[in-house]
Parts: structure tokens; C-alpha cells; sequence
């Protein structure tokens, strides 16, 4: 086994390291903060050793540079399903049809250049087909009263659509105690260790850190380092008694944000024990944490799972990693909850940003400018 040890001032420079160095299948085994007299906190300068290990049976190469060669680019390298693309367009059209045929009064020219376009638009970044059927469907009934820029248009009636459900958001620092649940590689860790460090760094607040995570001695390590970086210890509940132990004696603080093991969204049992904990102790805020990068279908499914946690809303993870931002829309339409934040990588305390309504249309309408 091939083992390195890093220096680095950043956790990225030193995954940049590893890979450059031992390649995509190694695995770091510790990291630790060292400290330097008088560089402390967030706005000094921060060390990290890490340590990182190779199976010997695994063999890198370092990448040779290759040879310029011309490309042609696909959207799409998988083999095409036209059977599927023939379903889809046709589906598409009878929407439209239907439109036609309850609009008489506007020209079949329009519906099928302007609103077939915008719908097609809709459907292309993600939006679920029937949300943007609906959209359409408002839109057209704005403009025979009036004529107006539809793009505009649609832009306005989409926030509007979302304002009330979106405007449910509170500040998350002014609750006691904050658990994200969601399923496993989600970004729960990360997500904390940004809501605890903005409510250290930027409120000003004394805060607990709790792990539920007990499964995963990496997670556990990971909140540990970022809890060492705030000055903030970490908790590890590994039953229920200990978490009603560890919840009293953080009591008097500010925020106690709570982290929990990630579990299939298809194991009810392994669900129900860990929604067991919560009924040991009044939690203020359940936020659900869903990726981006993944269909609807399958959030639709998390959420389903996850319901009797009664999440009052969610973070949405991985929106760097996306290529639609459809679904940001289609959740607070389908579940009328809110978003409270989006994450944007991985990054210690920056890559988190409150969302509000104009920011989630102006991602499905303009993408990631």
C-alpha cells in the first residue's frame, strides 16, 4: 500500500494532490487541522494534514498528454431511443392541440410558433410537462387581455406562482434546533458544516453540533475537522438516551444543528428508526436535502420516504454539478414547500446561498450564467 501524507492550506488542494499523485482510487484515511499560533478561525490562515493511501494492487498511470484530435460533439453519447423521442413529440403536440382548441381566438401560427416554443423551452430545462402546460395555459389567458413580451411575461407569472410558498422561509438561525435528513450522498455533512459556520462566523451565535451518523467514520471525522476549524465540538449520539443527554445539555445554546446518517429512500425500517430519535426531542426545523443532478421521479420518491419526518422544506445540493434546473421549480410546485438554500460545491462556508423565488426562476429561464 503506497501511503502520502499532505500539508496543504485548503481540502481541495489537497484532493488535487491525491489525484495528480496516487490517481482517482485513492482514499484519504485521515485529516487532521494543525494549528499555527495566531492564525485561527475563518479569516486566518488554516493548515490541514492529510493523509492518503493506494492499494498497491491498483495501478496508476498518470494521465499521458494526448494528441489534439478533432471531436464531434453530442448532446447526448447514449444510443437515441426515437420510439421514445416519437412519445414525447407527440405528447407535446397534444398539448398544444388542446390549447388551440381552447383558445379559438389566437391564431394556430402563434400557439405553434411562440407558446410551442416557450413550452418546449419549459419542458427542455426541466420542467415537469404538466407545470409547464398550466403555465402556458395562464399565460395565454394574460395575453388576450393585453399584449405583452411573453418571455417577460412568463417570467413574472412563474415567481408569482411560487411567492407565497417561497415567502414560508424563515431565518433558520433564529430556530433551536435544525436536522437535515435525506438520503445517503446528499451533502448533509457539508450542508451542516456551512449552516453551523454562517452561524458562528456571520450571526454570531453559540451553536451544538450533533451526529446521528454513526455508520459512516468518515462523516463523523469530516464534522469533527470543521468543528474543530469554529471552535465548535461534535457530538456523536449513538442511541437514544444519549441523544436526549446531549440535547439537554446543549440547551442553552443558540442553534443545535443535528446531522443524520443518509438511508435508501426503499429501507422504511432503517427510516423509522432514525425518525425515532426526533421523538425523544422537539426539532424546529426537519429540512430535507435533495441533489440536483438527479430526475424528478427519484426526489419525488426521496420525498415520498421521507415524508413522516415531516420536512418543512429543503436544501437542494449539487446545483454546480446540474445540466437543468427544472426541478428546483417543479419541487415547491408539486410539494408546496419551500427551498432554503442551494449549495454550489464544496467549499467551507461559502457554497451555500438562500434561495428565493426570483433567483429559482431566473435559474430555470437563464441557467447557471
Amino acid at each position: 500500500m503506497k501511503i502520502r501524507k499532505y500539508n496543504v492550506s485548503s481540502l481541495s488542494e489537497a484532493k488535487s494532490m491525491i489525484l495528480r499523485d496516487l490517481g482517482k482510487d485513492a482514499i484519504i484515511v485521515q485529516t487532521n487541522k494543525v494549528k499555527a499560533p495566531g492564525l485561527k478561525g475563518f479569516f486566518g490562515k488554516k493548515n490541514f494534514e492529510v493523509l492518503a493511501a493506494l492499494d498497491g494492487k491498483t495501478k496508476y498511470q498518470p494521465k499521458q498528454p494526448q494528441q489534439p484530435q478533432l471531436k464531434v460533439q453530442h448532446k447526448n453519447s447514449k444510443s437515441v431511443d426515437y420510439e421514445e423521442i416519437k412519445r414525447e413529440l407527440q405528447e407535446n403536440n397534444e398539448l398544444i392541440a388542446k390549447l388551440i382548441s381552447e383558445n379559438k381566438n389566437t391564431s394556430n401560427d402563434q400557439f405553434f410558433g411562440e407558446y410551442n416554443q416557450l413550452f418546449n423551452f419549459l419542458v427542455g430545462n426541466g420542467v415537469q410537462k404538466q407545470i409547464a402546460y398550466d403555465l402556458i395555459v395562464e399565460l395565454t389567458e394574460i395575453n388576450k387581455s393585453s399584449s405583452c413580451n411573453l418571455k417577460d411575461e412568463l417570467k413574472i407569472l412563474m415567481e408569482n406562482k411560487i411567492k407565497a410558498t417561497q415567502n414560508k422561509v424563515s431565518s433558520v438561525f433564529d430556530k433551536s434546533t435544525i436536522a437535515l435528513v435525506g438520503p445517503t450522498g446528499v451533502g448533509k455533512t457539508t450542508s451542516i458544516a456551512k449552516l453551523a459556520a454562517n452561524a458562528v462566523v456571520a450571526e454570531g451565535n453559540e451553536i451544538g453540533l450533533i451526529t446521528l451518523d454513526t455508520y459512516r467514520i468518515a462523516a463523523t471525522e469530516q464534522l469533527k475537522t470543521y468543528g474543530d476549524i469554529i471552535d465548535v465540538p461534535v457530538t456523536v449520539a449513538y442511541n437514544h438516551s444519549q441523544f436526549k443527554e446531549k440535547m439537554r445539555e446543549l440547551a442553552n445554546k443558540d442553534n443545535v444543528f443535528i446531522d443524520t446518517a443518509g438511508r435508501s429512500h426503499k429501507n422504511q425500517e432503517q427510516l423509522e428508526e432514525q425518525k425515532s430519535y426526533f421523538d425523544y426531542h422537539n426539532v424546529d426545523l426537519t429540512l430535507l436535502v435533495v441533489s440536483l443532478n438527479v430526475s424528478f421521479e427519484q426526489q419525488k420518491k426521496i420525498f415520498e420516504a421521507y415524508s413522516f419526518f415531516k420536512p418543512q422544506g429543503f436544501i437542494v445540493t449539487k446545483t454546480d454539478e446540474a445540466d437543468f434546473y427544472g426541478n428546483l421549480y417543479n419541487l415547491i410546485c408539486e410539494f408546496k414547500l419551500p427551498i432554503y438554500y442551494l449549495t454550489t460545491g464544496q467549499s467551507v462556508p461559502d457554497d451555500i446561498t438562500k434561495c428565493c423565488c426570483e433567483h429559482v426562476v431566473e435559474q430555470v429561464l437563464e441557467g447557471d450564467k
